[in-house]
């Protein structure tokens, strides 16, 4: 079951706006916009949350109303909100983070070099065989 974003509450199957933490909620944009950081924004709407979470109250496209919230926040001073965080973020060198994951180099094009040699083991016959596999463009440490 989904949760209800703050500011919201259900009644007979339907979200309506509870006005006194919908109040919050507007606090905390109207003070990030006037230059408050996340988390200050949010101490003075009464809120004690981290970064994170103030960030996800920012970016929450809900509180411009949809089919199901109604609108809490203008979608002017949302979109001026969210520009203010992309500007904020690309001051601080912010903008240009890692993937979480990152694929592993994966070669598609080997080549497998003269065999030179018979082994009687077919262990070590395997193991020759699979040292003169290469990808292309690699070369021995000797050569």
């Amino acid at each position: 079951m989904p949760v209800v974003p703050y500011g919201y509450r259900t009644e007979n199957g339907r979200a309506v706006v509870d006005e006194e933490k919908a109040l919050q909620i507007r606090t905390v944009f109207e003070s990030y916009i006037s230059g408050m950081s996340l988390v200050a924004a949010a101490e003075t709407a009464g809120f004690h949350m981290n970064h994170p979470s103030v960030k996800r109250i920012i970016c929450n496209r809900r509180y411009m109303g949809d089919r199901f919230y109604p609108q809490i926040i203008d979608p002017v001073i949302f979109d001026k909100a969210n520009r203010e965080m992309k500007k904020r973020a690309k001051e601080l060198g912010r903008t240009c983070r890692k993937p979480k994951y990152a694929p592993p180099n994966v070669y598609k094009d080997f080549v497998i070099e003269a065999i030179e040699q018979s082994e009687n083991d077919p262990v070590r016959q395997a193991e020759y065989i699979y040292s003169r596999i290469r990808t292309k463009g690699e070369r021995n440490a000797g050569e």
